[in-house]
């Protein structure tokens, strides 16, 4: 009876309510569900290390997915390399696409944080290059694409613990190979990178009814165009629109990548011929999403090269056959937005009597209306909240609304109407407006596309016209030398002032100064605005002088702001004038060594010069004490030592460098404490072991520029010191490749640079002279640019003797 009870009692207390259970999936996913990831995660590590085996590949899964959405996208790739992955075909299908999923998330967050060089023996992710990093996702991806036939006979519906299969639209992502397609294809259009020595695949190579390209080896775009065209072509139950839509993408490649791909040689032409594809497939595919799409399509195209009509046409026809499909939604979309009405009003300075002044930028607008109303600085700067008036460029340069709104209910000085004329229907316009016999002055211009000017109802644009002779220049910068702005030692208080902003005044249609006219000036210090007046002299000119202190550490920043009037004419910026201040250091060191380069156990001779900027210049600073140290490539100190400077501002020592320390880059460092600043200085030297060298090599300078595609040669000659040739000499020769953008072409700036390259490496050996070459032919980064851009190639050249 004793035993029964024992057991009795065990069984009642393990059944207790409140006693803690092991955790299932199901109580996992219910987290999960909630967004509480964190506990979620802690759920279904349980249930990996515990739990059914038959729940493990979920959890997982679930885990990966947890530390991901808990952005521990290293964690998360890491734990799914190490984990033991079931050998089920259908789990090992789904890990090998979180794999490449979670790879390309980090490479998004931690890409360019990754070391460089390759690491032996490194296996975590933390430590593998950027490359070996993309080479596990394009391996993933491959290996996905080893299942395409399998994963075809998947519907996306089945994977609904993976996917968010509900949100998922089937017809066009019908299976698990649709997905992964999708998936693919977006890494290699967006996120892998274009090898810079690969020749990019044409344009034109993607505009064919069947494309030749082969899923395997190669540059991004042509495999993205080779894996649409191969899935395009698999079957599976339900991937009729899938079938169709796919092969609408791989021609969608020049223009969702069009960095990844070499241009048509004609671009108008090229993309007549996406059009025309487009069409027929419009015509021809069999599925009403197919349909839909290959219209929508080819209305965006229609739409880009400029016939907005035809495009809404198509887009009509599209939403009336196919309406609920996404290319019909689309289409909807598109046709809505060629036929929204647009207007937009800009002015520039113009004399009197105003020709050309307005500028409208207009879309499906039958009939410009124009309205015209004189007015002030002063009335425009009113329209303004107090703290938002600012200087006169921030008033004068656009009306406020609140001012388009009451002008608009006041009778027009001038009124006014012209027809656009668009060169088709849909098309935006711009149409270039005079002035009706202005005089000069200040103008409110509206214009309406409707005869009521009703805000809030009529389509309305403002701008503020200045109808002027008046040209105002402007510069600023303190004016005097160098020195009448150092810093006074012992007069911590003292300042100079000195003229900072000059303006000059010219009447635009004689080129002669305006003598006399006034200038109302808005100020400002540390962007404290404050106002004042001026009146230019004979030559047109005005000075305004600002005063600054002359104390170590005070920063000051000015501007000045300026509107001119004489008689009814005014002038004024589109931006301030800015002027920065701070006194330069009143002390400089300089730290030199007797040597760039030494050996362990070699004595480094230093010096350092103090120099002191006075008002009559430099001068040397005695009497101080400066400190020295130095530090090994760890960063570690080993020397350090304090010198008082002599008469002329100088200290010397040396130190010796310690045999066993790490070799590379050392610092030596100066520091000199003067009251309330500090000041310092930097000389790096090398620690190496080295043989002091007994011949140079030299490389001859080009004689010309160079030209992409003919071959060029280089000569260079080693020679010993004592000036005879070196012959027989083993030479190793590399060219690197770098984009040269001369700086007076600043427009060029929006075009991708690229990284230097080696382009070219070999090996060669001396004559008997001591003389060396090699021929070679420069080449652009990208053969396929029709203009690529100016190169700078850099030879360098190492020698042996024998």
């Amino acid at each position: 009876m004793m035993r029964r009870a024992v057991f009795l009692a065990v069984c009642l207390i393990s059944l207790a309510p409140g006693a803690s259970a092991m955790p299932t999936l199901a109580d996992a996913d219910a987290k999960f569900a909630k967004g509480l990831h964190q506990e979620a995660l802690a759920l279904y590590e349980a249930v990996l290390s515990s739990g059914p085996e038959a729940d493990r590949p979920k959890a997982l899964w679930r885990v990966c997915e947890s530390e991901a959405l808990l952005f521990r996208y290293g964690s998360a790739y890491e734990r799914l390399r190490a984990a033991k992955l079931p050998g089920d075909a259908a789990w090992a299908a789904r890990f090998l696409l979180l794999k490449a999923e979670l790879g390309r998330e980090y490479l998004t967050q931690y890409g360019n944080s990754q070391p460089e060089d390759v690491e032996e023996g490194a296996s975590d992710a933390f430590r593998l290059t950027e490359d070996q990093l993309r080479g596990g996702v394009e391996s993933a991806f491959h290996g996905l694409w080893a299942r395409r036939e399998e994963l075809a006979g998947v519907a996306v519906e089945d994977e609904a613990y993976i996917l968010e299969a509900d949100k998922a639209d089937r017809a066009r992502y019908p299976t698990f190979l649709d997905f992964v397609v999708l998936r693919w294809t977006d890494y290699l259009l967006e996120q892998a990178e274009h090898p810079q020595a690969a020749v990019k695949p044409p344009a034109a190579s993607f505009i064919k009814e069947d494309y030749d390209g082969k899923v395997g080896p190669g540059v991004p775009a042509a495999l993205a165009g080779a894996v649409f065209e191969e899935a395009s072509r698999l079957g599976g139950d339900g991937r009729e629109a899938a079938r169709e839509l796919w092969r609408m993408a791989r021609a969608n490649i020049p223009r969702a990548a069009s960095e990844k791909v070499a241009p048509f040689e004609d671009e108008t032409k090229g993309r007549e011929a996406v059009l025309a594809l487009y069409r027929r497939w419009w015509g021809g595919f069999k599925t009403p999403e197919g349909r839909a799409s290959a219209g929508n399509f080819a209305a965006d195209v229609s739409n880009e090269l400029g016939r907005p009509d035809e495009a809404a046409a198509l887009c009509d026809q599209v939403v009336a056959a196919f309406p609920g499909t996404y290319g019909a939604e689309r289409c909807a979309r598109l046709a809505a937005q060629i036929r929204l009405p647009e207007l937009s009003l800009t002015a520039k300075v113009v004399p009197p009597p105003g020709r050309g002044a307005l500028s409208v930028y207009s879309r499906n607008v039958a009939r410009l209306h124009f309205r015209l109303y004189p007015t002030t600085p002063e009335e425009v700067r009113a329209f303004f909240p107090q703290g938002d008036r600012g200087p006169w460029s921030n008033v004068l340069n656009a009306p406020s609304d609140a001012m388009a709104r009451q002008f608009v209910r006041r009778p027009a000085a001038r009124s006014w109407t012209l027809d656009p004329a668009p060169p088709r229907a849909h098309a935006q316009t711009s149409t270039v407006a005079d002035l009706p016999d202005a005089g000069p002055g200040l103008y409110l211009a509206l214009v309406s596309g409707d005869a009521a000017f009703e805000p809030g109802a009529s389509l309305l644009s403002a701008a503020l016209v200045n109808v002027t002779d008046l040209i105002l220049f402007g510069n600023a910068g303190l004016e005097g030398l160098d020195r009448d702005f150092a810093e006074r030692p012992g007069d911590p208080q003292s300042t100079k002032t000195a003229p900072a902003f000059r303006v000059t005044l010219l009447d635009g249609r004689s080129g002669r100064p305006v003598k006399g006219a006034r200038l109302d000036a808005s100020r400002a210090r540390d962007w404290n605005w404050r106002a004042e007046t001026a009146a230019t002299d004979e030559l047109g000119r005005a000075q305004f002088s600002e005063t600054v202190s002359l104390r170590q550490g005070q920063y000051t920043s000015m501007q000045a702001d300026v509107l001119a009037r004489h008689g009814a004419h005014l002038a004024y910026w589109a931006n301030p004038l800015h002027l920065h201040f701070s006194v330069p250091e009143r002390l400089r060191i300089l730290l030199e060594t007797d040597r760039p380069i030494y050996r362990p156990g070699q004595t480094v001779h230093w010096k350092a010069t103090v120099l002191e900027r006075t008002p009559q210049g430099w001068k040397a600073h005695p009497g101080a004490k400066v400190s020295l140290g130095a530090n090994d490539p760890n960063g570690q100190q080993f020397y350090n030592e304090a010198k008082d400077l002599s008469v002329m501002g100088s200290a010397q020592g040396s130190f010796l460098i310690p045999s066993g320390r790490m070799l590379g880059g050392y610092n030596l460092h100066a520091n000199l404490n003067d009251g309330p600043r500090n000041y310092s200085a930097y000389a790096a030297l090398a620690v190496e072991e080295y043989k002091r060298p007994e011949f140079e090599v030299e490389v001859s300078a080009s004689t010309g520029a160079w030209r992409y595609g003919r071959p060029v040669s280089v000569a260079g000659k080693a020679s010993y010191y004592f000036g005879g040739p070196v012959p027989d000499a083993a030479v190793t020769y590399t060219v690197t490749r770098e984009t040269w953008m001369p700086w007076w072409c600043w427009w060029w700036s929006w075009r991708a640079r690229g990284q230097a390259t080696e382009v070219l490496r070999g090996e060669a050996k001396t004559d008997a002279e001591g003389r060396l070459s090699f021929s070679f032919t420069p080449q652009p980064s990208d053969l396929s640019e029709k203009s690529p851009l100016p190169a700078r190639f850099i030879v360098k050249v190492e020698a042996r003797d024998a």
